[in-house]
């Protein structure tokens, strides 16, 4: 496994969130895998609206932490009816699946972090990560994530 450094721009993605607990145990990554499958299925029932105002075609994903760990579901756009998360520009590790099941996604994180703390040029820089979704959405079953990073 091994990632390429990218530079993203700014964006706000827009869609609908849940809370997680962090797992501590196998059974516990399974219904974290659980809840996020959950949250995709409800992202369905929202996706026509929310991609009225979408800037690009993509679906995304976002873990992130305020003071509890949250998983948004959606799309790169503004809106005051949905949560919305910043992405902020910056340099980003970018890993890529290019067929996985979705019940080994929170598996390719892992090692993706692993691969991070692994480096001797970059260091973990942000509380968050912006996961591709669309390929599961689509059927290609593709994932990819970005890890925001600063050089050590």
């Amino acid at each position: 496994m091994s990632f390429t450094l990218k530079n993203l721009n700014a964006m706000t993605i827009t869609g609908v969130s849940t809370t997680l607990e962090v797992p501590n145990s196998q059974d516990g990554f399974r219904k974290l895998t659980e809840d996020k499958q959950v949250l995709r299925k409800k992202f369905l029932s929202e996706k026509d609206t929310l991609e009225k105002n979408a800037q690009d075609d993509q679906i995304y994903g976002v873990n992130f932490n305020n003071e509890q760990q949250n998983y948004l579901v959606g799309v790169q756009a503004s809106s005051d009816s949905f949560t919305t998360f910043e992405i902020k520009a910056g340099t980003y590790a970018f890993f890529e699946a290019e067929e996985i099941a979705e019940e080994q996604i929170d598996a390719f994180i892992g090692q993706s972090y692993g691969e991070i703390g692994a480096s001797e040029k970059v260091a973990i820089a942000g509380n968050f990560n912006l996961e591709i979704l669309t390929g599961l959405f689509t059927g290609k079953n593709t994932f990819a994530i970005y890890i925001p990073v600063v050089e050590k």
